[in-house]
């Protein structure tokens, strides 16, 4: 009985036990947790990232998404992945922040990050010129700007037709270039057409 105790003690964790606590501990669906787990080299490079970040779930979107498509795309394996477990958590943190979008983050900054992995994420979106824009007075002016360019919807919209406020946001959008912050920018543009006569 002392022989198999101490077998057991140096034993790593089976499969059902890993699923068991990534379902309970970090919250984890059973098919995301099982797709890490049938990736030994996976089980590591999660176990060691949310040490650096509690978005336990997001964690595993990312590896499971973004990350697992470059692998994937490029004929690698997690442990030919460069980048390590602290810079892939910076980037979580700042899309959790709201100061990044998650497009720009899994499509702009991560390959970026992958080519320059000493680089630390924040100063990499900086220097893409990623960051969100949350100044109130730059997004009211493309607030203004997306409701000139369809003072026809403005009409529809003072009638009642009120679904048209996303076409309006999606206007200011792009005119932000994907950097402004979605919520504050609906809020302004619903406050600028509530005022409109």
């Amino acid at each position: 009985k002392e022989y198999i105790a101490e077998i057991r003690t140096h034993m790593p964790a089976l499969p059902d036990e890993i699923i068991k606590k990534y379902r309970s501990v970090y919250g984890l669906t059973k098919p995301d947790a099982l797709a890490i787990v049938n990736q030994p080299e996976m089980i590591l490079y999660y176990d060691n990232l949310v040490q650096h970040t509690h978005h336990y779930r997001a964690a595993a979107n990312w590896l499971l998404g973004p990350v697992q498509s470059f692998l994937h795309e490029n004929k690698k394996e997690i442990g030919d992945f460069l980048l390590d477990e602290q810079k892939l958590a910076g980037i979580i943190n700042l899309v959790d922040k709201g100061v990044l979008s998650h497009s720009a983050a899994a499509q702009r900054l991560l390959p970026a990050l992958i080519n320059e992995p000493n680089e630390e994420p924040l100063l990499m979106a900086e220097k893409l010129n990623l960051l969100i824009n949350a100044n109130e007075n730059d997004l009211q002016v493309m607030a203004d700007k997306a409701i000139s360019n369809y003072q026809d919807k403005v009409i529809e919209y003072k009638k009642g037709r009120k679904g048209l406020l996303s076409l309006f946001v999606g206007e200011a959008m792009k005119l932000s270039k994907g950097k402004a912050d979605p919520v504050l920018l609906q809020k302004l543009i619903k406050d600028t057409l509530d005022k409109m006569d």
